[in-house]
């Protein structure tokens, strides 16, 4: 199950989480894990995660600018 963690503070950064979807008490993944890699920009109000060929896609704002984020795999198999 894929969340965002989007504070309403002004300037805050947003953090997409990841959880086992039969025990949401396990977190398997979020964006500050790795920040220097992963680091979302700041969050937008009722941003849901999108889920589509294996990625993540998360909408967001940097400055004034609108930015998609997407995440997946960081090597992808050859089969």
């Amino acid at each position: 199950m894929w969340v965002i963690d989007a504070p309403s503070m002004k300037g805050t950064t947003a953090v997409l989480h990841a959880y086992q979807a039969s025990n949401v008490s396990l977190e398997l993944y979020n964006s500050q894990q790795n920040s220097t890699r992963d680091t979302l920009g700041k969050g937008i109000r009722f941003s849901v995660p999108t889920v589509a060929n294996g990625n993540v896609y998360v909408g967001s704002k940097s400055g004034s600018t609108d930015s998609l984020y997407i995440y997946g795999p960081l090597q992808r198999s050859l089969e």
